[in-house]
């Protein structure tokens, strides 16, 4: 099956606002996750401890990751990519992959289509810190690293829309090319997208099996034999066969409630109650849907450039007539 895959490089550290010039880092389990340019020019690098990175880059700037705060940020992005292919797999914020079949022949092609997805999550990006006030344009190469593959099968594609980060262009396997693309690449891949653990690799390794190429030239049956079926899953992917089905699902529907006050609100605790009103009326949309908010985030900025912040958390109650209740 023909996937194409979007990536943004270091997606948490975007996710967390900052730009590309600005050294910055987001940590994990004490553990780099995702970082700027500027950082990684300065040595740093993913997987790299707390001491480590402040010892290569003392002024770099360390946040916590937050997988709530990403998923949110890259839900423009996900809207956006669905204007071109309403039925998306978001592997993870910052990852996207779909079927290349429909979208291909409109756009004419699977290069003009990757071209388009590159502009468009562009301009989406830039809207949204635009909108957020960050009052600067985010393009490929500067601050956001966005990157579109086509190949056969999810996991060439994904490779192919990493590569293409490094190439600062769209990067397409022609089709049954999959096999020959993968085959100089090392095996190492297979841990940078999940695909295998670490553990693996390293017998791979150890064994001389340092490129894809060299798994793939493998009898499958001394695979399983030698490795079990984690190694056939590498092996099948190794030589460029990726029959998994991409699960593809709807994008949410968006939901937006707007109240327009007639006159300036000089005091923060009328805009805050009008908030709560507006959260008791989204929380009614939802449950209405079957879903439930657990946690409402409010943030105010007045036209000085101010700002303030409130979270509210959704207490639920199993009386006969369910009801949300948002406290401070």
């Amino acid at each position: 099956m023909r996937m194409v895959t979007v990536w943004l490089a270091d997606w948490p550290v975007v996710a967390a606002g900052f730009d590309g010039d600005r050294p910055a880092a987001v940590m994990s389990a004490n553990r780099v996750v995702a970082r700027t340019a500027s950082a990684a020019l300065e040595g740093v690098v993913i997987g790299q401890r707390r001491r480590q990175t402040q010892r290569r880059c003392p002024e770099i700037e360390l946040v916590d990751h937050d997988p709530a705060r990403d998923a949110r940020e890259f839900e423009p992005v996900v809207r956006a990519v669905a204007d071109v292919s309403p039925r998306l797999d978001v592997i993870e914020p910052g990852w996207v992959s779909m079927a290349a079949r429909g979208p291909s022949k409109y756009f004419g092609g699977d290069a003009a289509l990757s071209e388009h997805l590159q502009q468009v999550v562009v301009a989406a990006i830039s809207a949204a810190r635009a909108g957020a006030g960050a009052g600067v344009g985010v393009g490929v190469g500067v601050g956001v690293g966005v990157g579109v593959g086509v190949a056969d099968g999810r996991f060439s594609s994904s490779v192919a829309a990493r590569l293409s980060v490094r190439r600062s262009a769209p990067v397409v396997v022609e089709p049954h090319e999959s096999p020959t693309f993968c085959a100089p690449l090392p095996i190492g891949w297979l841990q940078t997208l999940g695909e295998s653990d670490p553990e693996m690799i390293d017998l791979f390794t150890r064994l001389g099996l340092r490129r894809l190429g060299d798994l793939a030239a493998l009898d499958p049956a001394d695979v399983l034999g030698r490795f079990g079926h984690p190694g056939v899953h590498a092996h099948r992917l190794a030589t460029g066969v990726d029959v998994r089905p991409s699960s593809t699902t709807d994008p949410a529907p968006q939901r937006r409630l707007d109240q327009v006050l007639d006159d300036p609100v000089a005091q923060a605790s009328a805009v805050v109650f009008v908030a709560k009103q507006l959260a008791d009326e989204l929380g009614q949309s939802l449950a209405a849907s079957g879903r439930v908010c657990t946690r409402l985030v409010v943030e105010l900025e007045t036209e000085h450039g101010e700002r303030s912040e409130r979270s509210w958390y959704c207490l639920l109650y199993t009386s006969p007539s369910p009801r949300d209740h948002l406290a401070h």
